[in-house]
């Protein structure tokens, strides 16, 4: 599950520091670290593939989807508090590189309450809104996300297998960051780039809704005056279309 982006860590110094934490055993039992464990379980869960319509085909286990790059889904998450900052999280180092990967079966919506949950403990009863779905591809990924935004004040408790911290910014303070070198997946700022457009469109549509009612307000109280109601329909027409 990525809030909105998320810190990533250098690639060669996590898999250097990983190949270590595999490795390790226990010098009594000689068992598996919990970092072994983890990534194993991590490796054997179960996801859809889909298809370029988005749509089922079938399921695979998660280190063969990553393998082979097959096109999948997973959730995006853009949870903030009411102040505008959003809870950006770093990964920890035996995170995968993708957000909340869907489990076979699971519904979007279902899928955004259990990560939001488990990742910074928001219980599945906050209010969310779903905003978008979109395709992302590059070298390494190639997921359908769904796009959600969850407001929530209360306490966060994380997930310490993945997420290391948490990190309030607010979205000009996540790009001075990007600018100044700081490294985010790219997955979740190309998300993030879409979520500023959808929400700029939002507002638009929000104004030229306001605008309309305006005109419709302003045209009700001028009825009783025929010779002037041509002029201000053809006036409010042409003001909401600019807007």
């Amino acid at each position: 599950m990525g809030s909105g982006v998320v810190f990533s860590n250098d690639a060669e110094e996590c898999m250097k520091w990983l190949r270590g934490k595999i490795a390790t055993t226990d010098e009594d039992t000689g068992s598996q670290s919990d970092t072994a464990r983890f990534m194993s379980l991590s490796a054997d869960e179960i996801v859809d593939i889909v298809d370029e319509n988005n749509q089922v085909l079938r399921q695979e286990r998660r280190a063969v989807m990553r393998k082979e790059r097959l096109l999948h889904r997973s959730t995006y998450i853009f949870a903030r508090n009411s102040q505008g900052q959003f809870y950006v999280q770093k990964r920890t180092m035996i995170k995968d590189y993708c957000p909340g990967y869907y489990e076979a079966g699971e519904t979007y919506a279902e899928n955004a309450g259990r990560e939001v949950e488990e990742e910074l403990g928001i219980p599945p009863t906050a209010p969310k809104a779903h905003l978008f779905t979109f395709l992302y591809e590059d070298e390494r990924l190639r997921v359908f996300g769904d796009a959600w935004e969850v407001v929530w004040d209360g306490e966060l408790k994380l997930q310490p297998e993945e997420v290391e911290s948490v990190h309030p910014m607010t979205l000009d303070e996540v790009f001075a960051r990007v600018e100044a070198g700081d490294q985010f997946t790219p997955d979740s700022l190309y998300a993030t780039r879409k979520y500023l457009e959808y929400m700029k469109e939002k507002s638009v549509i929000q104004q030229r809704e306001r605008n309309a009612s305006g005109c419709t307000k302003r045209l009700s109280s001028s009825s009783r005056h025929p010779p002037y109601f041509p002029l201000r329909m053809k006036t409010c027409s042409s003001f909401v279309s600019i807007a």
